[in-house]
C-alpha cells in the first residue's frame, strides 16, 4: 500500500561522492502531490539528484509491530533457556546450524540428533496460535506455508535415519524443566542407540 501523501525529502552529503551511501542527514516536508527526493551536495553546493516517488506505509500499527518484535525476542529467550538448561545437564550441541536443513534450532551431527522449537505464532499452533486481523490472506498463506515447511523438514531427517523432536513454544513457557529432561532424555536415547 502506497501513502499519497506529499512529501520533499533533502538530503546533505559530507562526502565527495554523492552516492546514497555517503548521505548523512534527510529532512522531510509537505510539498506537492508525491514524494520527491533531492540530493543535496554540501561539496559542491547545490543538488545533484532528483526523483519522484510514494512513500510505503507501514501496515501494522505502532502496538502490532511491538507485539511482533516482542514475539520474537520471547521465542529467542525461550530457545536461550532451554539451551542453557541442555548445556548444564552436560549436552554439548550447536545452534542454529546453517549447515544443516531447515537450520535446527539444536543439533548434534554425532548423534544425528535435530531439535526445532517451534513459535505457536509463527508454526500455527493449533492451541494458541492465532491469525492477525489485517491482511489476513498474506497471513493464511505465510502460516500455511510455514506448516508445509515444518513437514518437509521433518520428512526429510526421518527419512535420512534422524532423531527429530519437535517442541512447542507453550510447553517451554508451561513448564521449562519438563521440557530440559525430556529433550535430554530424547538425546540420551539417540546416544545409547548404534548409529
Amino acid at each position: 500500500m502506497f501513502l499519497h501523501t506529499p512529501m520533499l525529502f533533502i538530503v546533505h552529503s559530507k562526502s565527495k561522492k554523492s552516492s546514497p551511501h555517503h548521505l548523512s542527514q534527510s529532512i522531510s516536508l509537505n510539498s506537492g502531490s508525491s514524494c520527491w527526493c533531492l540530493v543535496y551536495c554540501a561539496d559542491i553546493g547545490g543538488i545533484v539528484e532528483k526523483s519522484e516517488g510514494y512513500a510505503m506505509a507501514d501496515k501494522l500499527t505502532k502496538e502490532q509491530r511491538r507485539k511482533n518484535m516482542q514475539a520474537i525476542r520471547s521465542q529467542s529467550k525461550l530457545e536461550n533457556k532451554v539451551s542453557r538448561m541442555l548445556w548444564n545437564k552436560g549436552f554439548r550441541f550447536r545452534k542454529n546450524d546453517r549447515t544443516l536443513f531447515g537450520k535446527p534450532d539444536i543439533s548434534i551431527k554425532k548423534y544425528k540428533v535435530v531439535v526445532f522449537i517451534d513459535s505457536c505464532f509463527w508454526h500455527a499452533c493449533e492451541i494458541h496460535g492465532n491469525q492477525p486481523k489485517s491482511n489476513q490472506e498474506y497471513w493464511i498463506k505465510k502460516l500455511a506455508r510455514n506448516r508445509e515447511r515444518d513437514r518437509e523438514v521433518t520428512e526429510y531427517y526421518t527419512e535420512r535415519g534422524w532423531f527429530i523432536k519437535r517442541i512447542w513454544e507453550h510447553e517451554v513457557k508451561e513448564d521449562a524443566e519438563k521440557t530440559a529432561e525430556e529433550l535430554a532424555q530424547f538425546i540420551q536415547k539417540a546416544k545409547e542407540l548404534p548409529s
